[in-house]
């Protein structure tokens, strides 16, 4: 947003910064890293006046809405992006004209002169400062939002925003205006139920029974499938059938998915077998050792006792001869 600065002066009747860039003929001095920040603030100071003002709380409500009735859901989203859009362009607004301002210099300035004084006395403050890199990429972008809000691109970004939502919401509720007519046609039901009586009860244990309940799902499920595809070829292809038949081959997605998923189990379960195998295998070998070690501490204890009584026998015959 370009401009030339007021030449008003502020309501204490001093002159302010802008008045004398505005006589010298100079642009106003870029913002500096407490500029943004305090148009941050002023940022943050909007949505707490709409947190205040309840505009918030009509949004959020207008949100949780959505889930009980269409009507209800195109209204709140209507609303929500009304006071979005608001929100937004209120904002770009009033940085825009923090931007142009030249009496928000020297308040930023005093702020700045006293976060100084501050981090004078506590070092810690002082280490917070935002590098002079991360200021530049806030003050462009600040300058990028108040040029666009100023050429009018972001209503043009807002109003695509709106649409996009829009279009995804009205696929969301043809897919579920789908489903329910699938529902109330008794098709899908009738599906679930056949697939639920050829399922019969899990049983892990028994390997062969599991496998013959997946080919009588199977064989149930091509059965109906076929059925359906009659149905839907006699009545020129009705949603409901076609829902089913979409519902028949997640299924049999599913199932061949559950059937790799045993197939890994059970090469797991080899693979675990023949491990415990090694191991019993190594334990027989080390059982075998530790006997063979019991053998040789026997056979040293014994030799022991055999060198102690030696020993006392020469002690003896050395008593004699000393005494002779």
């Amino acid at each position: 947003v370009t401009g030339r600065p007021s030449d008003a002066q502020p309501s204490d009747g001093k002159p302010g910064p802008s008045s004398a860039a505005g006589r010298g003929g100079l642009e106003p001095a870029s913002p500096e890293p407490a500029e943004v920040a305090a148009v941050g603030r002023s940022v943050q100071d909007g949505l707490l006046d709409a947190h205040r003002s309840g505009r918030l709380s009509s949004i959020l409500e207008g949100t949780l809405g959505r889930s009980k009735a269409s009507s209800t859901a195109g209204m709140a989203e209507r609303r929500f992006s009304q006071d979005l859009d608001s929100a937004k362009l209120e904002a770009a607004s009033r940085m825009a004209k923090a931007l142009q301002s030249g009496e928000l210099a020297e308040i930023l300035r005093s702020m700045q002169e006293a976060d100084g004084a501050r981090s004078s006395g506590h070092p810690s403050v002082g280490s917070r400062r935002m590098s002079e890199q991360e200021a530049e990429l806030l003050r462009r972008s600040a300058s990028r939002l108040a040029s666009a809000a100023g050429t009018g691109q972001l209503r043009k970004a807002i109003a695509l925003a709106r649409q996009e939502r829009e279009a995804s919401t009205a696929a969301c509720a043809a897919a579920c205006a789908r489903l329910q007519s699938a529902g109330a046609s008794g098709e899908f039901g009738a599906v679930l139920q056949a697939a639920r009586q050829g399922r019969g009860p899990a049983d892990l244990s028994a390997r062969s029974q599991g496998e013959g309940r997946t080919a009588e799902l199977g064989s149930t499920l091509q059965l109906v499938r076929e059925r359906l595809e009659a149905q839907g070829s006699q009545s020129n292809g009705g949603e409901a059938a076609r829902a089913a038949l979409m519902a028949l081959s997640s299924r049999g997605r599913r199932l061949g998915e559950l059937r790799a998923a045993i197939e890994a189990t059970q090469r797991l379960i080899a693979e675990r077998a023949e491990r415990c195998k090694q191991a019993e295998s190594l334990m027989a070998a080390a059982r075998a050792d530790l006997s063979h070690l019991d053998l040789d501490i026997e056979w040293h204890r014994r030799a022991l006792e055999q060198a102690a009584e030696r020993r006392q026998d020469l002690e003896a015959a050395c008593r004699r001869a000393r005494g002779q």
